[in-house]
């Protein structure tokens, strides 16, 4: 019972907040800008997450090489997800741009979808 509790609130947990979104917004691309920024949010908090452990990790290796090692690869493998995290950003940002007419210009300028 309890695994159907859980599953149940995990997943009022990911679709609350679309439909919520989609309630107040009549604007896709406000959606998807909210969208993207809320999963960037919550892909940095991750990744600052696990530089902590990696440094708590390396500064109590007490001089075992591997315990150090092990260290280092999950700070490295943490970096290396968020410069895939942050390249998916400026590939979802570009596509939308495409998607909207506005060419390259929606990475290095002001989302097309902002309204004045």
């Amino acid at each position: 019972m309890k695994k159907y509790i859980f599953t149940i609130f995990a997943l009022m947990l990911l679709v609350l907040p679309t439909i919520t979104f989609a309630a107040v917004e009549d604007d896709i691309c406000v959606l998807l800008n909210r969208i993207k920024t809320i999963l960037l949010v919550v892909g940095i908090g991750i990744a600052v997450i696990f530089i902590v452990v990696g440094g708590i990790m390396y500064m109590t290796a007490a001089g075992s090489d591997e315990k150090a090692g092990k260290a280092k690869q999950l700070i490295i493998n943490t970096l290396i997800g968020v410069a895939i995290m942050l390249l998916a950003l400026v590939l979802v940002t570009w596509v939308q741009s495409l998607l909207i007419g506005s060419g390259m210009g929606g990475i290095f300028k002001p989302s097309p979808c902002v309204h004045d």
